[in-house]
């Protein structure tokens, strides 16, 4: 499916939690691209990391984006 699609993960996690996690997801290395907590912006005011999605801007009308909590989905 990698050959179609490019699929990316990011996450607010640690880097050395999420590779053991999507190691276990992911075991055929499927996922092209891991983005981590040090990649997130920390918004100050608010004190919540946010996910810079700004780099992947090519084709916004193509992406999905999946987050376990909805209210950070924009």
């Amino acid at each position: 499916m990698s050959n179609l699609i490019e699929v990316a993960t990011y996450t607010a996690g640690t880097q050395e939690y999420a590779d053991q996690v999507l190691d276990q997801i992911d075991p055929s290395n499927t996922i092209q691209y891991r983005f981590y907590r040090q990649d997130c912006i920390l918004n100050k005011k608010e004190q919540i990391l946010l996910k810079d999605l700004t780099f992947v801007q090519q084709q916004v009308e193509k992406q999905r984006k999946v987050n376990s909590r909805q209210k950070r989905v924009e």
